[in-house]
């Protein structure tokens, strides 16, 4: 009897022991594979790991293409013959079966097609599933047969899902900054359609009326338009240097959004005296915003007020700041011919397309009301928690 009490018990130690063993390594390749942001670097990893912690000839980990149809082979380690394909179809029995279960199974010794038949004796799979959501399978395989122990289906369930959450991660991090290279990508381009594109459409006009004076003989105005160009010149210039210094740092703006206003409406009578322009501040409190939301309601000033003088023709401009709750707007309304919003369409109007952008990555909304002759009326609305205390 006692004899038979420490066998059991040497059993047991011995079992406790290589639990521990494979929670420990399981631990190890969690934090591992948890602490990198790269995909190709998490596949390798895991694939490595789950051949070592498996104790197993070759490990292959598989995602599902965008379809759902095929697993796709990502990643393995093990030897170059242990691998005969590179697509299995998902509805395949056995992938089929690995891809509808919440943990591991052990597959028929003909079941697999991306394993080598000499190195399925023993087949593993598991599913990696993020929340309700299977994207993929793990699996690992042997020469021996019968290899594997109830303890090891756990483990291999384990970390699969530990897989998949990592996986997880990492596609979230690169779609965020595909996103954010997207949105720079973007606010260039507003900024060059905004600033510097505007100004050679003004110098090109200039500069045709240049050319006329001077065949004229009208010496006098000549010089006029001259200087005009010369000034429209620096201002391109200008803007130039400063979408340069934008891309190295965010400007910090201290002044309130009253004061800009005011000084975009006097570059622009500058530029456009024939166009008369009100600014009337509904709030009497100083406008103090964040620099990213400030730029951006200025620029869809600036496209509201392009737009009146280029494609309405107005002769008369009032722009309103006002808050209502928990909302700041900014209204723009010209007195020109005004449009059929529903008869525009995105390439034609690439201008509203970036207002409506940049009201976007303030949290706020855009809203165009027009009519043919009855002028245009455009609607900045953004929430007052992009606003600092002055």
């Amino acid at each position: 009897m006692r004899a038979q009490l420490k066998t059991l018990t040497g059993e047991l130690e011995a079992r406790i022991y290589q639990r521990t063993r494979e929670l420990t390594a399981l631990y190890d390749v969690i934090r591992e594979i948890s602490s990198h942001l790269d995909i190709a670097h998490v596949l390798d990893s895991v694939t490595a790991k789950a051949r070592d912690l498996l104790d197993s000839d070759v490990a292959c980990l598989c995602l599902l293409d965008s379809a759902g149809e095929s697993l796709m082979l990502k990643a393995y380690n093990g030897p170059q013959d242990a691998v005969c394909g590179s697509c299995v179809l998902a509805k395949h029995s056995v992938a089929a079966q690995v891809l509808g279960r919440e943990e591991a199974m052990i597959c028929d010794v003909g079941g697999c097609q991306t394993v080598a038949p000499d190195y399925r004796a023993s087949h593993l799979a598991a599913p990696l599933q993020v929340g309700e959501r299977v994207i993929g399978a793990l699996c690992v395989g042997s020469t021996r047969a019968a290899t594997y122990s109830d303890e090891q289906v756990r483990l291999l369930t384990e970390l699969a899902n530990s897989t998949a959450i990592a996986l997880e991660n990492a596609r979230l991090y690169e779609q965020a900054e595909r996103v954010a290279a997207l949105e720079e990508r973007q606010r260039i381009a507003a900024d060059i359609h905004d600033g510097l594109a505007q100004t050679l459409s003004y110098v090109r006009l200039k500069t045709g009326r240049l050319a006329d004076l001077i065949a004229r003989d009208a010496d006098e105005q000549a010089a006029q338009e001259l200087t005009l160009i010369s000034a429209a010149v620096d201002r391109a210039d200008h803007e130039v240097r400063q979408s340069i210094a934008s891309l190295r740092a965010v400007p910090v703006l201290d002044r309130t959004l009253q004061e800009h206003l005011a000084d975009v409406v006097a570059d622009f009578t500058q530029s456009v005296p024939e166009v008369a322009i009100d600014v009337v501040s509904a709030d009497d409190h100083d406008v103090v915003l964040e620099s990213d939301a400030m730029a951006q309601v200025l620029r869809v000033v600036q496209e509201a007020l392009q737009n009146a003088r280029r494609h309405a023709s107005a002769s008369r401009v009032t722009i309103r700041l006002e808050r209502q709750g928990a909302v700041y707007r900014v209204m723009i309304h010209d007195n020109g011919c005004g449009f059929d919003p529903s008869a525009v369409n995105g390439k034609g109007h690439f201008g509203l397309s970036i207002m409506q952008a940049r009201a976007a990555r303030i949290g706020g909304d855009l809203m165009i009301e027009a009519a043919p002759g009855q002028g245009t009326h455009v609607i900045l609305a953004w929430p007052v928690q992009q606003a600092m205390p002055a």
